[in-house]
């Protein structure tokens, strides 16, 4: 209780690490009941502008054949930018690839409302952050390093993304950053 009450009275920066790393387990764990999955494991994997956690679910069903996703595992992602028609149009962008291209690509999860982001505060973080869930990829590290199969393999993805881009008409409230030399540098 002293330590709950010694972080509410200093500043974002003034926080240690593992005060903020506390905050925001404490967020993503919230984050889990908008996503119906209040039970599952949180493994913290990166701590940057974005705060990303791997999120196991414990579940009966093994059997479940969810190629290319490995089964009861996800990917939890607090969001730093505060711009969520940027980040549901990235999400709208991945749905479209995986539904309508069949590309492998990190399948974003709706919320239980149906929802593609969703906001979640706390009372240690009452501005909160923007959400999202995604599907876990299977896949391995190389250890001989990229092969021609490898290459053909990435060039046949690469033509679907293209082929698919061109003829793909997003959504009117569909919203991207535009990365110009003032969003850049400016």
């Amino acid at each position: 209780k002293k330590e709950e009450k010694c972080m509410t009275q200093r500043t974002w920066r003034e926080l240690s690490r593992r005060e903020r790393l506390i905050r925001f387990r404490e967020m993503a764990n919230s984050a889990l009941h908008a996503y119906g999955l209040a039970d599952a494991n949180l493994t913290l994997l990166q701590y940057g502008e974005n705060v990303i956690y791997r999120v196991d679910v414990r579940t009966t069903s093994s059997s479940e054949n969810c190629f290319p996703y490995q089964p009861d595992r996800y990917s939890l992602r607090l969001h730093a930018w505060d711009e969520p028609d940027y980040i549901r149009s990235e999400m709208t962008w991945l749905e479209a690839l995986v539904k309508d291209a069949g590309l492998p690509v990190p399948a974003p999860v709706r919320t239980v409302e149906g929802d593609l982001v969703v906001k979640v505060a706390t009372d240690n973080m009452a501005h909160g952050r923007w959400v999202t869930l995604l599907r876990w990829l299977r896949g391995r590290k190389l250890r001989q390093g990229l092969r021609s199969k490898h290459l053909a393999s990435l060039g046949r993805l690469v033509a679907k993304l293209h082929h698919f881009s061109v003829h793909w008409h997003p959504p009117e409230e569909f919203s991207r950053p535009i990365w110009d030399w003032d969003a850049q540098l400016g």
